[in-house]
């Protein structure tokens, strides 16, 4: 380890030489004070001036008035004094005019960083408005885009409907299931933006709302849901109750009852039609059987698994 000793063996030496007073040190104090720019008196505990700046010190009268505490000599400025452990006293003056100055600068600054820092929490506050408002827009657009056909089935059954007519009636009672249909699916649609699960409670009142519409259409309907504390996706749930509209509607000319059951993730519609429903397929996957009566029924479940 030659270069380590190397080196301490020559910290050694300069120590010793600074010890020794052959290398010079604490010299030319005057020449250190003539290079400051304001005004610095050190005296001794007799208050005779030792060491002054080479600016002139224009206080030297009134050392003593300000040895226990800061001196106001007038024009903004401030004579102060600092007690030296054993050489004396330091004194200097304070020019109170540029600290007020900089305290003004200080506090201009302070407040343009505050109505900065309000700026940008207002602009903070507009962007994530604005993002709310694009977010709403864009859920809203959802819906609108996913209720197009049924919103056009209503608009068309409506322009058909002429009261008096025979079937005035008929026509105002599928409006009825096809607009609680539209208001319960924007619902499932908003919540699933809200929550990655819903509860199949959701599904089932949802079912009950049409269920209650489809009296008007002389189908009577009743509903079991087995596992309703279970949840699903927000797009399962609303696939399943799509389906369950296409069923329903399917079923108005030719059933008159209708019993649906959820079960295990899988939903089933038995009607008391004895002729095919012609369902047209959905997101989920459909399929249609008859029991041993010859009536028909339905098992929806999410496509991707087998029913």
């Amino acid at each position: 380890r030659f270069p380590e000793a190397a080196t301490f063996g020559m910290m050694a030496i300069l120590e010793c030489c600074v010890r020794l007073r052959l290398i010079p040190y604490n010299e030319n104090y005057q020449g250190v004070f003539d290079n400051f720019n304001m005004p610095i008196l050190i005296t001794n505990n007799e208050l005779v001036p030792k060491w002054r700046s080479a600016v002139e010190f224009p206080y030297s009268d009134r050392l003593k008035e300000s040895v226990n505490e800061p001196l106001d000599v007038g024009d903004d400025k401030t004579l102060v004094c600092e007690r030296l452990k054993k050489a004396g006293y330091v004194f200097y003056v304070n020019d109170n005019k540029e600290l007020r100055d900089l305290d003004t600068e200080l506090t201009k600054a302070n407040s343009l960083i505050e109505k900065e820092t309000a700026l940008i929490r207002e602009e903070n506050e507009l962007a994530a408005q604005k993002a709310r408002i694009a977010a709403r827009n864009e859920l809203f657009g959802e819906i609108e885009y996913k209720m197009r056909p049924k919103l056009e089935r209503i608009s068309k059954l409506l322009e058909r409907a002429k009261p008096h007519s025979k079937d005035f009636r008929k026509i105002v009672a599928e409006v009825l299931l096809l607009d609680v249909y539209v208001k319960r699916s924007a619902n499932i649609l908003i919540l699933s933006k809200e929550n990655e699960n819903i509860s199949v409670k959701e599904l089932g009142l949802a079912i009950e709302e049409s269920e209650r519409y489809l009296k008007y259409c002389h189908v009577l309907s009743s509903m079991n849901l087995s596992n309703a504390e279970a949840t699903l996706k927000g797009d399962t749930l609303f696939d399943l109750y799509a389906a369950f509209e296409e069923v329903a509607e399917a079923s108005l000319l030719k059933a008159t009852k209708i019993i649906v059951s959820f079960n295990d993730d899988e939903l089933r519609v038995f009607t008391n039609s004895q002729i095919p429903l012609n369902i047209r397929q959905t997101n989920c996957e459909i399929v249609e059987d008859r029991d041993d009566e010859g009536y028909y029924y339905f098992t929806i479940k999410e496509r991707g698994e087998s029913v």
